[in-house]
């Protein structure tokens, strides 16, 4: 009867580990999503900054008629 408690509770506390373990896993990788996400946003940001210029500089060639 010892031995079964004893077992049900070393169970018990090795869920736990595993469950603390998960979550750390989780929060690294919610923190690394959001950081991806950062990265995306200011990449689109730069790529239509880059538009808006290759845009200007069309309007600005198109004045040069051969």
């Amino acid at each position: 009867m010892n031995s079964c408690k004893t077992d049900t509770i070393e169970s018990i506390q090795n869920i736990s580990a595993v469950s603390q373990e998960t979550a750390a896993s989780s929060e690294e990788a919610n923190a690394s999503t959001e950081e991806q996400l950062a990265n995306i946003e200011h990449l689109a940001s730069l790529a239509k900054e880059l538009g808006e210029v290759a845009q200007k500089m069309k309007e600005s060639i198109g004045v040069f008629k051969i």
